[in-house]
């Protein structure tokens, strides 16, 4: 009864079988497990060939993965959206606590603004590339893309110069046809862009989607803007807040379990459903992080209190000298530990680490190698590290 028609209800079915309301939900719940919930909204509704091209560049790019696991540390992925001067709240922002003798809040039915701008953004593992804004009166084209692209470059010279010089940089982005024309296409080509694919109507499937404008426009939803300015400063300001590192390689890792998901699927969408065997996340990770999840919550619980924002000289435990070879801007943000840190700058290279994160940054040195980096890391004790941190930071506020 309950197959052949999925949206029965309880009392249908008690009064089929003539036994009592409880009982039947007892029976749908306790006995067989199951629940009712509401469809969910999809881009599209798949066919068989839409699904397997979605489970072939899937494991595609899981293959791609394991010949290369660093693969996705070379990948800039890209896209547009619209902001708008006013958004409406999500059901979640709009709740509120209330006392039990008091009425439910009410709000009136809303719809966005006319006023809208057009954010192009493209970021890697590291944070953010390179943004821009559509100009008011031009529309989304190929010429538009090209010069995008151009700018693209630009910023991947300036602040990423190890993708820049080595050419093994990925592009990642959708297939708008602005994105596929033939001028654009001709114009990667000639660049030696090596291109990532992307199946249609898959935003499960593409960064920008699941986590950096869900993750732009939250905050900017209810708050009202009136002119354009306005909303390309608000746009700016939300997104310079999306620069803790730990955000982006989450994101990375996020990617690559949703290639597996996919698959699991059968190459439908999988958003809301829960799945077995993918639980990958927390020790991929680890592994990126160098240190397993334990060590680094005990340093996040003794770093993130002293609100990190300046240069800071570490301390030589041995001989209690400032090692000012070893100036190592801990800015902004609060590192879990140092040999994240010194993973990072390994990786990275700390000039460009900084000017990744931080635009105003544009020098950057560092004269000790990363080894006697991790060294300090090895032989100096966490709270001795603490207590000299605190020390130098309260000799920096006081000039």
């Amino acid at each position: 009864m309950i197959l052949a028609n999925r949206r029965i209800t309880v009392r249908e079915v008690a009064e089929d079988l003539n036994i009592s309301i409880g009982s039947c939900h007892s029976i749908f719940i306790n006995d067989l497990g199951m629940r009712r919930v509401a469809a969910k909204f999809v881009p599209k509704l798949l066919n068989c060939d839409q699904k397997q091209h979605r489970m072939n560049i899937a494991n595609e790019m899981l293959d791609s993965f394991r010949d290369d696991p660093n693969l996705l540390q070379r990948v800039i992925t890209g896209d547009e959206a619209w902001v708008y001067g006013y958004d409406v709240e999500t059901k979640a922002q709009s709740s509120q606590w209330k006392l039990p003798h008091e009425p439910r809040p009410k709000k009136a039915r809303q719809v966005r603004s006319n006023v809208k701008v057009l954010l192009t953004v493209f970021f890697d593992c590291r944070g953010v590339v390179h943004h821009e804004f559509l100009p008011q009166g031009r529309t989304v084209n190929k010429e538009y893309y090209l010069q995008v692209m151009r700018n693209l470059r630009e910023a991947i010279r300036q602040k990423r110069p190890d993708l820049w010089m080595n050419k093994n940089w990925l592009l990642h982005h959708d297939n708008a046809p602005a994105h596929n024309s033939l001028l654009v296409r001709d114009f990667l080509a000639k660049n030696n862009t090596l291109m990532m694919p992307q199946p249609p109507y898959s935003p499960d499937l593409a960064p920008c989607d699941f986590f950096l404008f869900p993750k732009l426009k939250r905050p900017m939803k209810g708050r009202r803007y009136a002119t354009l300015d306005e909303i390309k400063t608000a746009s700016k300001e939300e997104l310079k807040k999306i620069f803790f590192f730990y955000d982006f390689l989450k994101c990375f890792e996020d990617w690559k379990n949703r290639w597996h998901k996919c698959i699991i699927s059968h190459g439908d969408y999988f958003e809301g459903d829960k799945i077995e065997g993918v639980d990958g996340g927390a020790q991929g990770m680890d592994e990126l992080c160098l240190g397993g999840l334990k060590q680094r919550q005990e340093y996040e619980q003794e770093l993130r209190p002293l609100h990190l924002s300046h240069n800071v000289t570490l301390m030589d435990r041995s001989n209690n000298r400032g090692a000012s070879s070893l100036q190592v801007l801990l800015f902004s943000f609060n590192f879990p530990n140092i040999t994240f840190l010194a993973h990072l700058i390994r990786e990275n290279g700390l000039e460009n680490l900084l000017m990744s994160c931080m635009e105003e940054v544009n020098e950057a040195t560092i004269t000790k190698s990363l080894d006697e980096l991790e060294c300090y890391h090895q032989h100096m004790n966490r709270r001795i590290f603490v207590h000299k941190v605190t020390e130098s930071r309260a000799r920096l506020d006081r000039r």
